[in-house]
């Protein structure tokens, strides 16, 4: 008891203090840090973590979604003593990331970006001594491309010499790739050109240059290629014996008989095993086309995975049990269950499954009832299938190993355990902190709400836990609490201490269908009773909020695009409406629009609102929804969209301006239908199967509906093309309306660069500033008929 009143003092101080209040700024945004990957040694002698610093310290700012390396300072702790932080590496700029410690503790591997340059590093951690490598090992947040296979040695997948991992610079490709590429051209003497094919000839051009797998001995540094290939991800087996590797295959044909979702990947996927023994390469299953990753069973004899076989679509795929000393491949489809295709916030789509001792856990539905709800089930090896969550109000898709439960899964009720008979429900991590934090009732800063804890990680022996906590007022800190003592170890934001955040506001509004939705209404910092703000509409279909204010609104969030808070210092009321039914971009009028309308209709009633000053500003899809929504009514004095898309029907297609320079690494044919078939759009067919829908569900087409002033916002870079952006714009000026277009070079799907987020963010409220406070150029219901003269031509315009 004694170390947690000594937590709890901590906690007191961190959250504790006043200062002079000041509104939030871009500069306050710009100098956002935070804390990434955390890990603790075997031992627990040793804590690791990343120190994200301020965006201003970036060695590069053409790369914001790179952001987590780019910022990344490596920090030792000695959990023994003193407790403090410590620079791991004598870095003078940030861009190192931990890959993770040896079996006994005594070695880290650590990568940084250099210049243009990715270099694997090994750390004694005794010394703090380096060894940097000529070896670039490949990196991707969601892929594990290197393992300790023991104190002394470990085992990589390296990229072919001298790149960096294609996740680090896909983002920097066109700065690469476009001017040797104009020198060929304008020399004369060599070919600029890229190549690519459909059908038979669906293996036109480059391929992906071939990687390595690497051994790595630690204390000499010198490496062994073990294998080539296009290995994309591995997994070490517990006994360190075999390494199982995903490889990239051949270029996968879109399915013809049902609309393109998510599992439908560029490249097939194959696996392959190598023995580190005996120093030899096993492809168990030639025509496997692998989903996702493979799992080994707890002692390392087996292997567990979800592939299709030879021509078979995604919906016949069936997970497989591979026996490593029989050699032989058991095909699981005895038991009944189908797996079920699940879609994760990272953008991807995975078919879950997980070992539960010798059984093999999958996220399924049973054959005989296909439309029934998706459960986990136990695939008993007797060949009978026992339903574990059945009885729970909702399931989850994704398990994770919580403290001593190996397969725990986090429902809106909690987590719960799937490791017995029958699920158990579990204490969520930190909870007794939470309970606590909630009884001191700790503030930050005029109006500010309680701190909350973040994440609490626990070492290797369960003895120790480090704790993230947040204050309301944007700061963190990182908390070590173990036996007899709780230490402070960092903090971070403290640039924030004495800002005020906007206040936030919960209201509830009944939607078109009879439901309720809920939504936050952001006012000014110290706004006054009686007043009415002019209100800034930012819409996302499918937003859907909680009991508490959207986390990535808070003053530490670190968003660059549609910041509330930024908003909110700036004077301005921020409606954040929640829009359950998503896209439906196929019906005659979207229901997000009517849900935006209802929402906007509860803020007004707060009395807080100015009902003739009110604006849209969507970013991405929210941006196709402020297009959209501003096509069907005139209820809103002004319109802002950002990266968003306008005409769907050329959505499919779109190479983009990053991946067409580089075709081997992955073209997004497949995902971009599936966004337009199955993803936000929900238009459930190509565009020459009915491109009325697509007509009808573009802002384009409408452009002659709409009437409010509109700035558009585009940059060369980003995933939603530009050209979209001309080709609104370029509508609104053959009718000369009201519009600006802003191009950003250089920038992505959000710009990021300290000096264009400064000129967006003032161009914006100079915006509002003049286009808010104009009388309406047209009253509302009047959105005209096409001109005499072009009435003739024009008998398809869609109406209302």
């Amino acid at each position: 008891m004694h170390c947690w009143r000594i937590f709890w003092a901590a906690v007191l101080l961190i959250f504790g203090g006043t200062a002079v209040a000041r509104t939030y700024t871009v500069e306050d945004l710009l100098r956002t840090e935070d804390l990434g990957a955390l890990a603790f040694d075997p031992q627990d002698r040793w804590l690791v973590y990343e120190r994200q610093e301020s965006f201003l310290h970036m060695s590069r700012f053409d790369m914001l979604a790179r952001a987590a390396v780019l910022r990344s300072r490596l920090y030792r702790v000695d959990l023994r003593a003193p407790f403090r932080a410590i620079p791991l590496l004598p870095d003078t700029h940030p861009g190192t990331i931990l890959y993770g410690f040896s079996p006994a503790g005594s070695h880290l591997a650590v990568g940084r970006l250099m210049g243009e340059r990715w270099q694997l590093g090994i750390v004694t951690m005794a010394t703090g001594a380096v060894r940097w490598l000529d070896l670039s090992p490949d990196y991707h947040p969601f892929h594990v491309t290197l393992r300790w296979i023991s104190d002394a040695r470990l085992v990589v997948i390296a990229c072919a010499s001298g790149q960096r991992p294609w996740w680090l610079r896909t983002d920097s490709l066109p700065a690469d790739r476009l001017p040797p590429r104009w020198a060929a051209t304008r020399s004369g003497k060599a070919p600029a050109v890229t190549a690519i094919g459909s059908g038979r000839f669906r293996g036109t051009g480059d391929r992906l240059a071939e990687n390595r797998l690497v051994l790595v001995e630690a204390a000499s540094g010198d490496a062994t290629v073990l294998a080539t290939g296009h290995f994309l991800a591995m997994a070490v087996a517990p006994d360190r014996d075999h390494v199982a590797l995903i490889e990239q295959g051949e270029a996968a044909p879109l399915p013809q008989d049902r609309a393109v979702g998510l599992i439908d990947m560029p490249f097939r996927q194959r696996l392959s095993l190598y023995d580190l023994r005996h120093r030899t390469i096993w492809r168990p299953c030639a025509d496997c086309d692998v989903q996702g990753v493979v799992q080994w069973s707890g002692e390392g004899r087996s292997l567990a995975f979800v592939a299709r076989r030879a021509a078979e679509d995604w919906p016949a795929a069936r997970p497989f049990r591979l026996d490593i000393e029989r050699r032989s491949l058991t095909r699981l489809d005895g038991h009944g269950i189908v797996p079920a295709i699940a879609e994760f916030p990272d953008g991807s789509a995975r078919m879950p499954f997980a070992w539960r001792g010798s059984d093999i856990l999958l996220f399924g539905r049973p054959a005989l009832n296909p439309e029934g709800r998706t459960e986990w089930y136990r695939l008993r090896e007797n060949g009978t299938a026992q339903p574990l969550t059945a009885a729970l109000p909702e399931v989850a898709a994704e398990l994770a190993r919580v403290g001593r439960c190996q397969a725990a899964m986090r429902t809106a009720d909690g987590p719960w355990c799937l490791d017995g008979p029958q699920p158990r429900p579990m204490q969520e991590p930190g909870k007794g902190f939470i309970d606590t934090i909630a009884r001191l009732r700790l503030f930050s800063g005029e109006g500010g709400g309680p701190g909350q804890i973040e994440r609490v990680e626990t070492s290797p022996s369960g003895d120790i836990k480090a704790v993230r906590l947040l204050a309301a007022d944007g700061t963190k800190s990182l908390i070590v609490a173990m036996a007899g003592r709780t230490a402070l170890i960092d903090r971070l934001n403290l640039h924030l201490r004495n800002v005020q955040p906007a206040q936030a506001r919960p209201i509830s509004y009944r939607l078109p269908g009879g439901g309720r939705a809920s939504g936050w209404l952001y006012l000014p910092p110290g706004a006054a009773a009686g007043r009415q703000y002019p209100l800034v509409v930012i819409p996302y279909p499918g937003q859907i909020n909680g009991e508490r204010p959207p986390a990535g609104q808070g003053l530490a969030s670190a968003r660059f695009h549609t910041n509330a808070q930024i908003l909110a210092g700036g004077g301005y009321a921020v409606l954040l409406p929640g829009l359950p039914s998503g896209a439906a971009a196929s019906d005659p009028i979207p229901a997000f629009v009517e849900e935006v309308d209802r929402a906007v209709i509860a803020a007004v009633a707060t009395g807080a609102v100015d009902p003739d000053r009110i604006a849209l500003w969507g970013h991405s899809f929210g941006g196709y929804a402020a297009a959209a929504i501003a096509s069907r009514s005139c209820r809103y004095a002004s319109v802002i969209a950002s990266a968003g898309v306008y005409d769907l029907g050329s959505v499919p297609g779109i190479f983009g301006p990053t991946l067409r320079l580089a075709p081997e690494l992955a073209l997004p044919i497949g995902s971009q239908f599936a966004w337009a078939e199955t993803g936000q759009a929900r238009l459930g067919v190509p565009p020459w199967i009915d491109p009325a829908a697509y007509v009808a569900a573009s802002p384009f087409y409408r452009a002659g509906h709409i009437t409010a002033p509109m700035l558009i916002i585009a940059a060369d870079r980003d995933p939603s093309p530009m050209q979209q952006a001309e080709q609104l714009f370029s509508a609104l000026y053959r009718q000369d309306k009201d519009a600006q277009l802003l191009t950003y070079w250089g920038e992505g799907h959000v710009v990021g660069s300290p000096a264009n987020v400064r000129d967006l963010y003032a161009r914006v409220f100079a915006w509002l500033a003049d286009t808010m406070n104009r009388p309406r150029k047209a009253p509302c219901g009047q959105h005209g008929s096409p001109p005499a003269g072009l009435a003739r031509r024009a008998p398809n315009v869609p109406s209302g």
